[in-house]
């Protein structure tokens, strides 16, 4: 039983109460525990793949919330105009607090996922087979950016990345 215990209060080292959700811990690796009931809470999955929960809010009543967004509201500070939730890596059941971040519909978009059509494994990178290089874009304000040709296709992520950065966007292909 003490080994449970130990494991229990290391799963909620971090974990914190949000005050629409009284009776429940959100972990920063975005678990969430009901305290009333001593268990995890069940997530569900959206259409779209985003996991989601039903809680008991303070007055009693249940509501259905993303886990992205409650997790973004019990550790991030708000940013005015940013009312929207993105996760950096693209991967909607990844709600970690380090892979969260606030943004708005146009951070989303630049930030979304290449398509799967493309030739790299890299947002913003794909592979010119007339020149046998690897080209770095990216589109912003309806405009898209060329950041060159690459004979590697790392080269031409870090270069995106780079190009990226100065354009305001905030997913990154690689670690700085």
């Amino acid at each position: 039983m003490e080994n449970h215990t130990n494991d229990l209060a290391e799963a909620l080292h971090g974990a914190v109460t949000h005050p629409e959700y009284p009776d429940y811990r959100i972990t920063p690796a975005g678990l969430i525990y009901d305290q009333e009931k001593a268990k995890w809470a069940v997530l569900g999955t959206t259409p779209r793949g985003h996991l989601e929960v039903w809680l008991r809010q303070a007055d009693g009543q249940r509501k259905r919330v993303k886990v992205h967004r409650i997790v973004a509201q019990a550790f991030l500070p708000p940013i005015a105009d940013k009312a929207e939730v993105d996760h950096l890596d693209q991967n909607v059941q990844n709600n970690a607090v380090e892979n969260l971040v606030w943004a708005d519909r146009s951070d989303q978009m630049r930030n979304r996922q290449a398509s799967s059509k493309g030739t790299s494994q890299y947002i913003g990178v794909s592979f010119n087979s007339t020149r046998g290089q690897w080209v770095a874009k990216a589109k912003a304000g309806g405009k898209t950016h060329s950041f060159g040709y690459h004979d590697d296709e790392e080269s031409a992520a870090r270069a995106r990345d780079a190009g990226a950065t100065a354009l305001g966007f905030t997913y990154m292909n690689l670690p700085a």
